[in-house]
């Protein structure tokens, strides 16, 4: 297999895994891992029609662009419709992310700072997982909308690393204020794009086409 096929296949498998999706976003930056969690946490505030959508890949239909040495898919369009009763929506940046996101979030039933653990019924996570904490009010001191890697103490109980060595959780200063979810956050953002700022209004229908190119 020469190196080119060997691409071809990689980026076709990766295009053909499950929960690819579309996300809008309003005035996001995005430069580094942290920006991915402020993704997830605007894509579950997101709401009235203008939810995630399924990126909807045709199988072995991408090509080898040799002028700009990518993997090259066919342009896949995703709509967005709002509800009537909705507040219409803004955006700047749509991405393209590979992976269960902030669409799996469960809440959180207890902040024990002391030991630096969070308690959430059968949170479903392993070790190495990638989560954030997020929710309405003032977040539990030591946390901030970025990823942290899962160390799973039990089936309702885990820590928080800032690396996948898991050697030492995040120090939590307090429980914080408000009700607050942990929210499965593994996977990547495969691709963004950036636009003029479009305002969405209430009953309106949005589409935007996507061409993924990897390298």
């Amino acid at each position: 297999m020469t190196g080119r096929n060997y691409l071809k296949r990689w980026a076709e498998a990766q295009l053909t895994e499950t929960n690819l999706r579309v996300i809008l976003l309003n005035a996001t930056a995005i430069a580094n891992d942290d920006d991915e969690a402020v993704i997830l946490n605007q894509e579950v505030l997101q709401g009235d029609g203008y939810v995630s959508q399924p990126y909807n890949y045709l199988v072995n239909s991408t090509t080898f662009n040799s002028t700009i040495n990518k993997i090259v898919a066919p342009d896949s369009t995703a709509t967005f419709t709002a509800d009537l009763s909705g507040d219409g929506y803004q955006i700047t940046h749509v991405a393209l992310w590979q992976g269960r996101g902030a669409v799996s979030q469960k809440p959180i039933v207890a902040i024990d700072a002391s030991a630096n653990q969070i308690v959430c019924t059968a949170h479903g996570l392993v070790d190495g997982d990638r989560a954030f904490v997020r929710g309405a009010g003032t977040l539990p001191g030591g946390l901030t909308v970025q990823r942290y890697f899962v160390n799973s103490l039990s089936a309702d109980v885990i820590e928080l690393h800032t690396t996948a060595a898991l050697n030492t959780p995040v120090d939590i200063l307090n429980e914080g204020v408000g009700s607050f979810f942990l929210v499965y956050a593994n996977g990547q953002m495969v691709d963004f794009w950036i636009y003029p700022l479009i305002t969405l209004s209430p009953a309106s229908e949005q589409s935007f086409t996507v061409s993924v190119q990897l390298s």
